[in-house]
């Protein structure tokens, strides 16, 4: 449903002007990553293991570098890079391989952020140059492993097992924790590899990170009401806690340690506060997806109350008692009716009414359609909404109400994204920083 939303939103990136030009609004919104700093890339191959993030990979692995037999010869380490780890192929074709960069000898805040890449050699090295050019921002703690800074600790949860609980308040917007991605799959590899090349893979990208990153994948819940062999671990601890994303029209699986399952991004998660949490309250997220499956997503938001609640049972093996799935039958009945009614509101309904002019009436339907959202908490940022309205409005000649929600809009900015979301973002704000003070 999210991914509908944000494709609908698409239609709401309208100039200000006629002669304004358009971006693409979910690449904007929905980015996690910090924008590209040219001053961090090397504009040289490197020679060996990269030593620090940063530095431009150049080099894929030559064909006799990668392992896919025990008897593989062990080439120089310099025919490796940018990995520090010989790549490893579950397959003959090469097409199912495992790729890993763990520097050593780290200092500061980049040390134990080692990364394993499932794909084959072109993707995995696109992948990574998108890890290296995208650096995690400086807001918030500098990893998932700097307990004694956290507003949280981990407790025993009553019939859950370990969780989050907020150590004091933690105001709305605030950076809980923040992490590196550990493990990237292509969604391709998922799709294609048997399950024991999968498997063999997932244990060998496991092993290669980091010690403390290892031990903190391993520590990760598996799904109790799924039969699973010990040979199978790895890959279960991964469907279990990885979470999808599309990154141009590629599909990816990425997994975060620290923050397990949390915010997309390819090379680092922000955990951030919807909403203010009260000291002793147990830090939670919503569960979007289905990590059984190549898609980012699995749709259970539309799902009726109980069939969310059992398709929640079964791929995460846990009994939902949240405040709605504990509601009233008549509580869950209306919610039902809201998930209903927002799953109804295709791109099309908002884009016609855009494409004949009709301002004012595809601001109504998204107003109908950001209430309903609200209502159902299934909003993490207003950002969006309050920008696209913003447009709708300004479009529509309502200058006042183009005004106000372009200033709700860049404090929700400001609060989420400014720091994360890219150049795109920060062109918003500064066109509807425009607005706002072109109109009395």
């Amino acid at each position: 449903m999210t991914f509908r939303i944000l494709t609908l939103l698409l239609f709401l990136r309208l100039p200000l002007t006629s002669k304004g030009h358009s971006h693409d609004y979910e690449q904007a919104v929905g980015a996690w990553t910090a924008p590209i700093d040219p001053s961090l890339q090397s504009t040289e191959c490197l020679p060996g293991p990269v030593q620090e993030a940063g530095q431009t990979a150049c080099v894929i692995a030559e064909a006799d570098s990668i392992e896919s037999t025990p008897e593989a010869k062990n080439p120089e380490p310099g025919r490796w890079a940018p990995w520090t780890h010989r790549p490893f192929c579950a397959d003959k074709d090469n097409k199912n391989c495992v790729f890993t960069s763990a520097p050593t000898g780290l200092t500061g805040k980049t040390h134990n952020t080692g990364v394993s890449i499932i794909a084959d050699p072109y993707s995995a090295l696109k992948s990574f140059d998108l890890l290296v050019s995208h650096r995690l921002s400086t807001t918030g703690t500098n990893n998932a492993s700097t307990v004694t800074t956290a507003p949280y600790e981990v407790r025993d949860i009553p019939g859950k097992g370990k969780g989050l609980v907020a150590t004091r308040s933690i105001a709305k917007g605030q950076v809980i924790m923040a992490d590196a991605a550990a493990i990237i799959v292509d969604g391709d590899v998922e799709r294609r590899a048997t399950p024991e090349q999968f498997q063999a893979l997932m244990q060998r990208a496991i092993e290669q990170v980091p010690p403390q990153r290892a031990e903190q994948i391993l520590a990760l819940s598996t799904n109790p009401t799924t039969a699973s062999s010990a040979h199978r671990q790895h890959v279960d601890i991964f469907r279990n806690n990885a979470y999808g994303m599309t990154v141009g029209e590629k599909s990816y699986s990425v997994m975060y340690p620290g923050v397990a399952p949390s915010n997309e991004a390819i090379s680092s998660a922000l955990l951030v506060a919807i909403r203010d949490i009260a000291a002793g309250e147990e830090i939670t997220i919503s569960l979007e997806h289905d990590p059984n499956t190549p898609s980012p997503r699995a749709d259970i938001e539309p799902l009726p109350s109980q069939a969310r609640k059992a398709k929640l049972h079964r791929i995460w093996g846990f009994t939902c008692t949240c405040s709605l799935c504990s509601a009233s039958p008549e509580e869950q009945a209306a919610s039902d009716a809201r998930r209903a009614r927002i799953d109804s509101i295709a791109p099309s309904d908002i884009a016609d009414k855009v494409g004949s002019s009709d301002f004012r009436a595809a601001a109504a339907t998204l107003k109908e359609l950001f209430g309903l959202m609200l209502t159902e908490e299934l909003v993490w940022t207003a950002a969006s909404h309050y920008d696209g309205l913003a447009r709708l409005y300004y479009r529509a000649g309502d200058r006042q109400e183009a005004k106000r929600y372009a200033r709700l809009a860049l404090v929700e900015y400001e609060m989420y994204l400014v720091e994360s979301g890219g150049e795109q973002v920060r062109e918003s704000m500064a066109e509807l920083e425009m607005l706002v003070a072109s109109i009395k």
